[in-house]
């Protein structure tokens, strides 16, 4: 057990370890002086490597979907009444 929640982040069969894996990837790239598509690039490239290594499967969203919201319906329709 680990006593230390906060930075699981680090452990590389936590979910989160993926992102960060890509941002120190996208820093090193930018830091070598890689342009934007490169950084991008190697990022992905990171996360998905990492996602991979742990068993992961990363969903990446469209934007395309809407919420949802579910309503019961009245009170009469969620019963059965017996004779």
């Amino acid at each position: 057990m680990c006593l230390y929640t906060k930075f699981n982040f680090l452990l590389s069969a936590d979910p989160y370890n993926a992102y960060y894996k890509s941002k120190i990837a996208a820093f090193a790239e930018e830091a070598a002086g890689g342009d934007a598509a490169a950084v991008a690039a190697k990022a992905a490239a990171a996360a998905k490597e990492a996602a991979d290594a742990a068993g992961h499967v990363v969903v990446k969203g469209t934007g395309a979907a809407k919420a949802t919201v579910l309503t019961a319906g009245p009170p009469h329709s969620l019963t059965h009444w017996l004779p």
